[in-house]
């Protein structure tokens, strides 16, 4: 009796786990270029919107690529930050089975020096 039960505790957490990994169905990707059309090296945080809690960080690559993979079902945005240059943060988007892929459109970060010329 005690055997079957340990069988079958072991089988539902097996099946729990499972199924907390299925629910990581989303990628989202990007380009980060500077103002003059170079790649940057840039801090990437991928957020929640609900409350702005962390859900992954990443550094672009040497072409200002990056990517993120095994995302939970739900609404993110995405906020750069690259020394020497303004912080940005993308509008919300959200992440479920009927869109998973999210290819976020090259964004042009300003250089602080650029954007106080007007000053």
């Amino acid at each position: 009796m005690k055997k079957s039960r340990y069988i079958i505790i072991c089988t539902w957490l097996l099946s729990l786990s499972a199924f907390a990994q299925n629910n990581k169905i989303g990628k989202v990707s990007g380009i980060i270029q500077t103002n003059e059309n170079r790649a940057l090296s840039a801090t990437i945080f991928l957020l929640k919107a609900k409350d702005s809690t962390i859900a992954k960080t990443g550094v672009t690559n040497q072409q200002g690529e990056f990517e993120f993979g095994n995302i939970a079902e739900g609404a993110y945005f995405v906020q750069i930050n690259a020394i020497g240059y303004n912080k940005y943060a993308t509008t919300s988007f959200y992440i479920n089975v009927s869109n998973p892929v999210v290819k976020i459109q090259p964004i042009i970060i300003l250089s602080i020096l650029f954007s106080m010329k007007g000053f």
